[in-house]
């Protein structure tokens, strides 16, 4: 689950990283805004190249995943996998929101760096968040509770244990993760359009 989650931030990195810090430093971003085109529509743009990269990523984390675990001798650890293509599916589903949130916040959160090298710094920082709901788990497993979901990463990773449980999610889970993260989502790309329109910000590049 927390490769799953990691590849749900670390996919989409270097794209957001390049669309926004990547082209200040390259002077390329300012022509781009002197276009007639609308702030809302460059950075949906931005952030649409970049979830491509993360969910093809997450995808490919996966498939890996589901081919590794297949072929570990878990039955000699008195251990019962159930990960087929139905559980892989639910899996999927469950990193969607997130790819979506973490391309959203790491591209506004890039767009406060002057340079490439800054915002990877940035970024890369930031990874270490999603990965404490993961450490945390594997030193303290915890009953899955409805609060749980509404904790980006967290509720992710409580949902990928209840799955390879061979358990089915409920619906509750469901409503308040993807309702957090898209909420989480509006309200990261908003606040990175407002960056974009911003003058002032701008004249830092």
């Amino acid at each position: 689950g927390m490769f799953l989650i990691m590849s749900a931030f670390g996919c989409n990195m270097y794209v957001a990283i390049d669309a926004s810090a990547g082209e200040r430093e390259r002077g390329s971003l300012e022509p781009l805004l002197i276009q007639p085109v609308s702030r809302w529509e460059l950075v949906l743009g931005k952030w649409l190249a970049t979830v491509v990269f993360g969910l093809v990523g997450g995808l490919l984390t996966l498939v890996c995943l589901v081919a590794v675990m297949h072929r570990l001798p878990l039955e000699n650890l008195g251990l019962r996998l159930v990960l087929g293509f139905s559980e892989s599916l639910q899996l999927f589903l469950v990193a969607t929101p997130l790819i979506l949130f973490a391309g959203a916040a790491q591209l506004t959160l890039a767009s406060f760096a002057k340079s490439f090298k800054e915002a990877q710094t940035y970024l890369s920082m930031s990874l270490l968040l999603p990965m404490l709901p993961g450490l945390f788990l594997s030193m303290k497993p915890v009953e899955p509770e409805l609060w749980m979901a509404a904790i980006p990463a967290l509720g992710q990773q409580v949902m990928t244990s209840i799955v390879l449980r061979g358990e089915s999610i409920p619906m509750s889970y469901w409503a308040v993760s993807i309702g957090v993260s898209t909420v989480l989502t509006v309200l990261s790309l908003w606040y990175c359009v407002y960056l974009f329109r911003s003058e002032h910000f701008f004249k830092k590049s």
